[in-house]
């Protein structure tokens, strides 16, 4: 499609309205790649701290009239790619990008490149105070039915196929599923999946707020959705997709 060059570009290329007013020359650092793997390098704390509160940095956020501004305004803690930091905010950012390289809605770029594709049409979007459709999912983001989230799921197993269309590159996939980033969470995280090992099998997720999830394991040919409420269970369902790999194994 060629809408961004790759992932190296750099963030502060796509927001020129903000570019006068940093004031840490390692912002300018910051590229594509940073965001997706959760290593912008910009101060934030969330996953620690309970979202209702106003210590937690997405409630700052969520509270302020530019979400695009409030993310960029924050100081820098590391330089870019050094530190795993889970950031709903930094990854929000990606939303406008999209709309700026393609000239598309983000929502109306998901749904020609993906939801159509997959033949899913029951979705709805959380947006900003600016408009701009949430990327991030840790509190909004997009919601999907169970079946439709399975959908994606088996396009990732099919390797980027779906009803034999191909909806996204294998390559992009390979590299996007790789553990590139420690995390302080029990797994690694490659460009928006968590990443880890059980029993030597490689499994990477997608995790949403409240313990939702969409599961994969690629050498089993395997994904698992998880939906509903589960904020008390985030670490039970864990323990669930075990059993589920070792009755497959057994």
């Amino acid at each position: 499609m060629g809408y961004i060059e790759d992932e190296r570009s750099a963030v502060l290329d796509f927001f020129p309205e903000f570019r006068s007013s940093i004031d840490d020359a390692a912002k300018f650092d910051i590229t594509i790649k940073h965001i997706l793997t959760q290593t912008s390098g910009i101060r934030w704390r969330e996953l620690d701290i309970a979202y209702k509160s106003s210590a937690n940095m997405h409630y700052g956020m969520e509270h302020s009239s530019d979400w695009m501004e409030f993310v960029l305004s924050q100081p820098m803690e590391h330089c870019p790619g050094e530190v795993f930091e889970y950031n709903t905010g930094a990854f929000h950012l990606f939303s406008a990008i999209i709309e700026r390289a393609s000239g598309m809605k983000f929502e109306d770029f998901a749904d020609k490149h993906l939801f159509t594709p997959l033949g899913i049409e029951e979705i709805e979007w959380k947006r900003d105070p600016c408009g701009f459709a949430c990327a991030a999912g840790s509190v909004g983001g997009v919601s999907l039915t169970p079946m439709d989230l399975a959908k994606i799921g088996w396009m990732v197993i099919d390797g980027g196929e779906f009803n034999g269309r191909r909806i996204v590159d294998t390559d992009w996939l390979d590299r996007s599923t790789v553990g590139l980033v420690d995390t302080l969470h029990g797994a690694h995280y490659g460009y928006g999946w968590w990443v880890w090992h059980a029993d030597g099998i490689k499994i990477f997720a997608a995790k949403g707020y409240a313990g939702q999830a969409l599961m994969i394991v690629p050498e089993l040919d395997l994904f698992v959705v998880f939906t509903g409420n589960n904020i008390a269970k985030k670490k039970r369902y864990d323990a669930v997709f075990k059993k589920i790999l070792s009755a497959i194994e057994s």
